[in-house]
């Protein structure tokens, strides 16, 4: 169960998802590398370095050492790759408080989106196929305002979360519908733990919370 005035983000699933889609290149390339220092160091390019390194004498490298900064080389590149997708992971972090739900969109440019419980009519969760390999999920909220035919077409094309983690997307919504019937029959919110919407293990994992004055 998410508490009241704590800060999420979407969870480890949604930001090895990121990591593969927006770093794949940083990825290829970074193993792209390390194998090619392996093959200059015990494979078939290890004659044409020594060859290579003796015709250039005066440099003082031996083929060990080129090998290994190849190595490190690749490994850096997919530490940046991991930067960039983490750029897009930290982009997304959300609350609930005894009011509404909150959600905050982006890094250097801040869009902050507020939803009392009342106003929720509905909350959706989709999975295309290719997030089933990865666990997570797309999350939108449907408020009393959205209800026509116009707008859904609108807020159909893009979910205001786009990519977080299953186990976190079925208990947010859970915990948000509860909320909105709480809200409308006029009951008090306050931080309550009931031991029926524990998460598994497997899915605390998931969790991934901040202090409001982290941020």
């Amino acid at each position: 169960m998410f508490e009241l005035e704590q800060n999420y983000k979407c969870g480890g699933r949604a930001l090895f998802y990121l990591f593969i889609v927006h770093a794949w290149f940083f990825i290829i390339s970074g193993l792209g590398l390390i194998f090619l220092s392996y093959e200059m160091y015990f494979g078939r390019l290890k004659a044409m370095t020594t060859s290579f390194l003796e015709s250039h004498s005066t440099w003082y490298i031996d083929d060990f050492m080129i090998s290994e900064w190849t190595v490190l080389l690749g490994i850096s590149v997919i530490i940046v790759g991991y930067l960039v997708g983490n750029v897009h992971y930290r982009s997304y972090k959300f609350k609930l408080d005894e009011h509404a739900f909150h959600l905050r969109r982006g890094l250097f440019f801040i869009h902050e989106t507020t939803i009392p419980y009342q106003q929720i009519s509905k909350v959706t969760i989709s999975r295309p196929y290719h997030y089933l390999f990865f666990g997570v999920a797309e999350l939108d909220i449907v408020t009393a305002d959205d209800r026509s035919d116009s707008n859904n077409k609108v807020r159909a094309s893009k979910f205001l979360i786009p990519v977080i983690s299953s186990p976190l997307a079925r208990g947010l919504s859970k915990q948000l519908l509860a909320y909105a019937s709480m809200s409308r029959k006029g009951q008090n919110i306050a931080p309550q733990y009931d031991d029926e919407d524990e998460y598994e293990d497997e899915d605390i994992e998931d969790l991934d919370g901040d202090e409001e004055g982290d941020e």
